[in-house]
C-alpha cells in the first residue's frame, strides 16, 4: 500500500491530507490502513496531524478505474483499519465511508 502526504492550499486555507493507495480486497470491500507506523505500534491519526485521508482504489476489481474517497480525520473515530465497500458490503455491515466517495467538495477552492 502506497502513501504519501500533501498540503493543499485552497486559499485561505491549507489542508493536510495523508494519501493512500489500496488495492487489498477484504470481502466484497478494500482495507485501509488509517494509521501511521512507529518502530514499535500503529497509531491512529489525529486532528493535530491531518485534516483528510484521501484513498484510492485501484487493481483488478476496479478494471482499470480508480476509485477515490475522501475521509475527513475526525470520521476515522480512531481506526487503526478502515473498510472501503464500493461495489456494496456484505450483509450487516456498515457502509460508513460510502458518502466520503468521491467527496473533493472541502478541497474545492470555491
Amino acid at each position: 500500500m502506497a502513501e504519501m502526504q500533501f498540503m493543499l492550499d485552497a486559499t485561505p486555507r491549507l489542508w493536510r491530507v495523508q494519501v493512500k493507495a489500496s488495492g487489498a480486497s477484504h470481502h466484497k470491500g478494500f482495507a485501509v490502513r488509517a494509521c501511521w507506523r512507529t518502530s514499535t505500534r500503529h497509531v491512529p491519526y489525529t486532528r493535530e496531524q491531518i485534516d483528510f485521508l484521501a484513498v484510492v482504489i485501484h487493481g483488478e476489481r476496479v478494471r482499470g478505474r480508480r476509485i477515490w474517497y475522501v475521509i475527513p480525520v475526525r470520521a476515522l473515530g480512531g481506526r487503526l483499519t478502515i473498510n472501503l465497500y464500493p461495489f456494496g458490503s456484505r450483509k450487516g455491515s456498515e457502509e460508513r465511508f460510502e458518502k466520503c466517495r468521491g467527496a473533493w467538495g472541502p478541497l474545492v477552492v470555491q
